[in-house]
């Protein structure tokens, strides 16, 4: 059984390139981070997603 997210991401499980551009966004929105919204998971989204956790933004 799948769903749809608000934004527009349909919910499966799966973190596919969409999910990661969605999750960019949102970081960059929250804090500034400068993410480049690409969908490639890379290491600066680990550092934005840490330093979100960290600070308890998530």
């Amino acid at each position: 059984m799948t769903a749809r997210a608000d934004a527009g991401l349909i919910v499966d499980g799966d973190i596919a390139s969409a999910t990661v551009k969605a999750l960019q966004q949102r970081l960059n929105s929250m804090t500034g981070a400068g993410l480049v919204t690409d969908g490639d998971w890379g290491q600066a989204t680990t550092r934005a997603l840490q330093t979100a956790l960290n600070q308890g933004r998530f």
